[in-house]
């Protein structure tokens, strides 16, 4: 089998923390504040962008990208170029009627709130009928408007490669026109994408051969995937297929053969799945090795003939089951391989070694047999010349078995 047309990772820019520098990380929650450096921001993502290029993926979602607190328009243009001399696409997130619109956060004619504020009439209201400042009314035309021309503003400014569309998964207006179109009664609404059909047709025509993913909460088995039985064909839904990549599923619903058929006859020609396993939103796997997730993942996205996977990119490659994560995402979705092969590709960057970088790393919490896989870490260390992607390697290990000891040393 061919490797995956798209092999992307996804960030939000609060939490993704790639450079030494850091000073105050955030590795949890969605909607925070910038806290970090301007200068921060640049540096983690040339970093996070110069990985990508090393480990072969083409694509990077940055929620956030537009932001006041990290150097707005011009750090933005910068991280653009940056990853465009590496042939890596920058996929801006933007919220439709949420997640702050085309422009996060700042005071930008094209920020949510900021347009909330100019415009009080047009937000949203929850369920008690409560006007929100963060979510917008979508059966509102100015809203509609107003997204057309931040279309026409984003894409006259910046040359980005597509975008990551989502309408929110904290919240949908409850006014009585929207309750009437929708009836429906969540916090997510797929049925509300029709409703911004206009700007995915504005996108679409503006910028032909952009990316227009859209960002679903729903699996690709699950009654909602009809609503894109009649949405343009160009049109990249993005599945969460979280659930049903683990054994057993966890609060999946029961995969029937009617949603599969459906799900095969859907017009739109390229589709890509999205996981959480490794993640602050799956088990708190934020820093754990998930690799068989990630070839589960790669796997049922090649039976579902699925034009390419998306994983996390917030955690820096010196993480040692950060690296091991990317280092399977990058080889699984380019090759047809079995996971039984993993130990043999991670020899090239462990001298030889794969199998034993393993062992040592899954060695357990024991604190004695924790203290031999540090004294055999430093054995393999001492083979290499400092600075080589070898010892960079077995020098991070390293660290992470000394970090284990010292956590069982605060319970003695």
């Amino acid at each position: 089998m061919e490797k995956l047309k798209y092999r992307f990772l996804w960030t939000w820019d609060h939490s993704t923390n790639w450079s030494d520098k850091n000073i105050s990380i955030q590795e949890k929650g969605s909607r925070n504040p910038y806290h970090k450096n301007p200068d921060i921001f640049l540096e983690d993502y040339y970093l996070l962008i110069d990985f990508m290029k090393s480990m072969d993926l083409n694509g990077l979602i940055i929620w956030g990208f537009l932001r006041d607190s990290h150097g707005g328009i011009s750090y933005a243009r910068k991280i653009i170029e940056y990853a465009h001399k590496k042939n890596i696409k920058i996929i801006p997130g933007i919220g439709l009627g949420a997640y702050g619109g085309i422009y996060y956060d700042g005071e930008n004619k094209y920020n949510l709130r900021y347009h909330i504020l100019k415009n009080p009439g047009l937000s949203g209201i929850d369920k008690n009928g409560n006007k929100r400042n963060d979510i917008l009314c979508p059966s509102k035309k100015e809203n509609i408007e107003w997204y057309l021309e931040g279309i026409n503003w984003l894409f006259d400014n910046f040359q980005v490669d597509g975008v990551n569309l989502e309408t929110g998964d904290y919240g949908i207006c409850w006014c009585n026109e929207c309750k009437k179109r929708r009836g429906e009664n969540e916090t997510f609404s797929t049925e509300d994408i029709k409703v911004y059909l206009p700007i995915i047709e504005k996108i679409n025509k503006k910028s032909k051969g952009s990316l227009i993913t859209v960002g679903l909460y729903i699996p690709p088995f699950d009654k909602a995937i009809e609503e894109f039985l009649t949405l343009p064909e160009y049109i990249i839904p993005q599945w969460r297929l979280t659930e049903i990549i683990e054994k057993p599923p966890i609060n999946y619903i029961k995969q029937t053969k009617k949603f599969k058929k459906i799900f095969f006859s859907l017009p739109q020609k390229e589709q890509i799945g999205f996981f959480h396993q490794g993640s602050q939103w799956f088990l708190n796997t934020r820093h754990e090795c998930v690799v068989k997730s990630i070839y589960n993942g790669v796997k049922l996205a090649r039976e579902l003939n699925l034009s390419g996977l998306i994983t996390h990119g917030e955690v820096s490659s010196k993480n040692p089951e950060w690296f091991l994560n990317y280092l399977a995402f990058s080889y699984f979705t380019k090759f047809d391989a079995q996971l039984e092969e993993f130990s043999g590709i991670l020899n090239k960057y462990t001298g030889g070694y794969g199998k034993t970088f393993l062992s040592l790393l899954f060695s357990g919490t024991n604190r004695k047999k924790l203290s031999t896989s540090i004294d055999q870490a430093k054995k393999y260390l001492s083979k290499f010349p400092q600075g080589e992607k070898e010892y960079i390697l077995w020098y991070y290990l390293l660290q992470e078995l000394y970090r284990r000891i010292y956590l069982l040393d605060q319970w003695r």
